[in-house]
């Protein structure tokens, strides 16, 4: 009798010392949420940069520093320990800064945008458990994700593009971008005017792209970390594309494309390399419109 008590004891203390922290983590996450918003709430208007380094420092002061063997699902490890190094980051670089340095506002604005993201996806995936009196604080903040969970979306239904790699996709408003690596241009005439190279790969981005809400599209390929080819379509052109032409030109008709387009880019030292025939077809190296969107994401500068 007693070696199985000994046994069941010897259960329940392995047991004890296993036991995940889950559900731990999130209640951390939630009440380093409450006790930044009650620490916020107390600021003046007058927002000092030692206020958002108290304010990133409460958060932390609650977040255990766990291993992903502590936890149960590897995914919410993976999203808790992204969410605590980010704001150890931040923390990182608010050190001697002014919080009126423009380098410090873009810094702060983009940690916020992927904080948002990272509660967003805990929130979607786990329910964090936020007091009432917080929650619309909390909706308030979840907002600040919105473009990177629109991007998310576009990322995934690019995803059945072939040979579709390293995308970056920025959403701003109505507005998005997308860009993709080409490992080597230079030497090909194929790749900006025959549909095996950059105008077959732009029409099914924007085939799948129709599907949703935007008013300007840019799409670029980059090429040795700069834009090798860019193009511009607004919501009008896009609706006037036929797909279904498209797939029966011939492949050397692929210059049609920068015709369709509101505006494009081909960098000078690959228009530089087209032969005079390319050139002709395609008609000039840039085709331009006054687009604030186009002009930031359209070029390497």
């Amino acid at each position: 009798m007693k070696k199985l008590l000994c046994l069941i004891l010897s259960l329940i203390i392995l047991a004890g010392c296993g036991a995940k922290v889950d559900e731990e983590a999130l209640n951390k996450l939630s009440e380093g949420l409450e006790k930044r918003w009650e620490y916020t709430e107390q600021l003046s208007d007058e927002i000092s940069i030692e206020d958002l380094e108290n304010a990133v420092q409460i958060e932390l002061d609650g977040l255990e520093k766990y291993e992903a063997d502590d936890f149960k699902d590897t995914s919410l490890y993976v999203l808790y320990d992204d969410y605590r190094r980010g704001l150890d980051f931040i923390k990182t670089l608010m050190m001697g800064e002014s919080i009126n340095s423009p380098t410090f506002q873009e810094s702060w604005h983009e940690h916020m945008e992927k904080r948002a993201k990272t509660l967003y996806d805990l929130n979607a995936n786990y329910d964090l458990n936020i007091a009432d009196e917080y929650k619309d604080t909390f909706e308030d903040v979840l907002s600040g994700a919105k473009y990177l969970v629109e991007a998310e979306k576009v990322e995934e239904g690019l995803s059945d593009i072939k040979a579709l790699s390293d995308i970056e996709i920025a959403v701003d408003e109505k507005s998005v971008s997308i860009t993709f690596r080409t490992e080597s241009t230079l030497s090909a005439d194929s790749f900006v005017a025959s549909k095996t190279g950059y105008p077959d790969k732009a029409i099914e981005i924007l085939n799948t792209v129709k599907d949703y809400d935007y008013e300007n599209i840019v799409i670029s390929t980059t090429n040795q970390d700069t834009i090798a080819v860019s193009s511009y379509f607004t919501r009008d052109s896009l609706d006037k594309i036929d797909f279904d032409k498209w797939k029966e030109l011939d492949s050397l008709d692929a210059y049609k494309f920068y015709s369709m387009a509101d505006a494009y880019h081909i960098r000078m030292g690959i228009w530089e390399s087209l032969d005079g025939e390319t050139q002709r077809m395609i008609g000039d190296m840039n085709k331009e419109t006054s687009n604030p969107f186009w002009k930031e994401y359209g070029f390497t500068y």
